[in-house]
């Protein structure tokens, strides 16, 4: 906590692997009435995603024991835990390896591990190991096979590291930050627990982490005492689908190949959201004729119509509508898709379509039976197909590049 003039300034806000912590802000302005609000009317969040979150108070002496309640006015939208965590640099002594090489040099190792008397220091697999966690250390000799004592060659380091750490409820610790440890809420003592040591933090308090459950929007209201008056807050919080991320389809070489004056849809398309998202962004497209080429109908269903022959291109791209402003930002996601227009029958057309298949399925040509064989079945399609639709095989060139060096095998 630090003091300016009259001003009581508590909390701060940074960005975690996890969570955005908005921290509390306890403000002294001399003011009369104590007040409470959030800094936003409303907050996106993707569905399945967390964020943390604390309103601002202002109030007119030094705060303590802080124990908001919050509540929903529908269930099943969000779920609400008391308290955040996340994790920080912290200033730590940390663990050196130190030790002679053959030209009689000291070589000190460093780890980002803090510094504990009581760790217990071994080798495994060829690696400095601390409490059985493997380092990114390599002693230079078998140690423990010439029965030498470990703990010689380990050392506190002289000066503090940066050592990234838990903060807990805004409080930064010294507890080393492992992705894969989940701090825990401990309903008897109302402190966070890591790896089942009590660390005598209070999860209870302001912060909360909201955790989107299901689609849809919900008022989320905080309320709490504070110099012996009852303070209220309320915000909506605003459960999303994922903004799209990229597009992708099943289309071989980007192409396809279609009839003249028949409608076709290019639907073999998915839009993506991160890798981290629970769920799909919304699959809707718009459909747009490069070029504006002669001919060529884009109908409002998606369905699209040439009533001449030849080549064009229609991109495929997601619309801004499908971006939630406040979970990112817009970005230009489209691809584009080559179509090729014949004068010719439905079987052809099917023909086609059955030998790019099976002419991307070749892959690298070797001496090989089921090699062989994949580029047999291809020929036998690729037979059927008229030579003035031959135009319509976008990946044509490796069929023949394929034929060749199978025949070359028989020489």
């Amino acid at each position: 906590m630090g003091k300016q003039k009259s001003f009581i300034i508590v909390g701060s806000s940074f960005l975690a692997l996890i969570l955005i912590i908005i921290l509390v802000s306890v403000i002294t302005r001399g003011l009369k009435d104590t007040r409470c609000a959030f800094d936003a009317e409303n907050y996106p969040i993707e569905i399945g995603q967390t964020k943390a979150l604390a309103p601002n108070l202002y109030a007119g002496g030094v705060v303590n024991n802080l124990d908001f309640e919050y509540t929903v006015d529908k269930e099943g939208i969000i779920n609400i835990e008391k308290g955040t965590y996340s994790s920080g640099a912290a200033e730590k002594y940390v663990w050196v390896f130190s030790e002679i090489n053959e030209e009689g040099k000291v070589v000190e190792q460093p780890t980002f591990v803090p510094h504990n008397e009581d760790d217990e220091i071994t080798i495994v697999d060829g690696y400095w190991c601390i409490n059985g966690e493997k380092t990114n250390c390599k002693p230079l000799k078998d140690y423990s096979a010439m029965g030498e004592d470990l703990n010689a060659y380990a050392t506190r380091s002289v000066n503090p590291s940066s050592v990234n750490c838990f903060i807990l409820n805004g409080i930064q610790t010294d507890i080393p930050y492992k992705k894969d440890i989940v701090p825990v809420r401990n309903e008897e003592t109302k402190t966070w627990f890591i790896e089942g040591e009590d660390t005598k933090i209070k999860y209870t308090g302001i912060q909360v982490t909201i955790t989107a459950q299901n689609i849809g929007s919900v008022t989320l209201t905080a309320k709490g005492i504070i110099d012996g008056k009852e303070v209220v807050a309320s915000t909506v919080i605003q459960v999303c689908l994922p903004n799209p991320n990229s597009i992708s389809h099943s289309y071989i070489d980007n192409s396809v190949v279609v009839n003249v004056n028949e409608a076709f849809k290019l639907d073999q398309y998915e839009v993506n959201g991160k890798a981290t998202s629970v769920a799909k962004p919304l699959q809707d497209v718009t459909y747009t004729a490069v070029g504006n080429p002669e001919g060529v109908t884009i109908n409002s269903d998606g369905s699209i119509v040439s009533t001449t022959t030849g080549t064009f291109k229609v991109r495929i791209a997601v619309p801004r509508e499908s971006f939630t402003i406040g979970i990112g930002k817009y970005e230009s996601i489209n691809t584009t898709i080559t179509v090729i227009v014949l004068n010719t029958s439905e079987e052809q057309i099917d023909l086609i379509n059955q030998a790019k298949k099976a002419i991307s399925e070749i892959g690298f040509v070797e001496n090989k039976p089921e090699s062989i064989a994949l580029v047999n079945a291809a020929a036998e399609i690729v037979k059927l197909i008229e030579e003035a639709n031959i135009v319509g095989i976008t990946n044509y060139e490796l069929y023949t590049e394929a034929v060749e060096k199978i025949n070359s095998f028989n020489k």
